[in-house]
């Protein structure tokens, strides 16, 4: 019963999930662009053939994000391939990919 008196203490705690300062708003727009793209998580496709990189089909995706009085474009490059999944339709996968910031 000795557990039973003793007064329990309570732990109250706030976990601010807001983005405050400049700089993060920042990097949640960068994790933003990211995840529009879907580039977190990326799983790696199927291997290469040589001479991809010089022969095959380049595109790009690009987004401007501001920091204090700065404007950045970030430029998503990424080497579009050919599949074709169970039921014989071609789908475009975006393959292995250049970031430049």
């Amino acid at each position: 019963m000795a557990a039973d008196s003793e007064p329990e203490s309570e732990v109250f705690e706030i976990t601010d999930f807001t983005t405050a300062s400049e700089w993060e708003r920042f990097i949640s727009k960068v994790e933003e662009v990211l995840n529009d793209w879907k580039l977190i998580g990326n799983t790696l496709g199927k291997p290469l053939e040589k001479g991809i990189f010089t022969s095959g089909t380049w595109e790009e995706k690009a987004d401007e994000i501001s920091f204090a009085d700065f404007k950045f474009s970030v430029t998503h490059h990424y080497l579009v391939q050919e599949s074709t999944d169970k039921e014989g339709k071609d789908e475009v996968l975006e393959g292995k990919c250049l970031y430049k910031f």
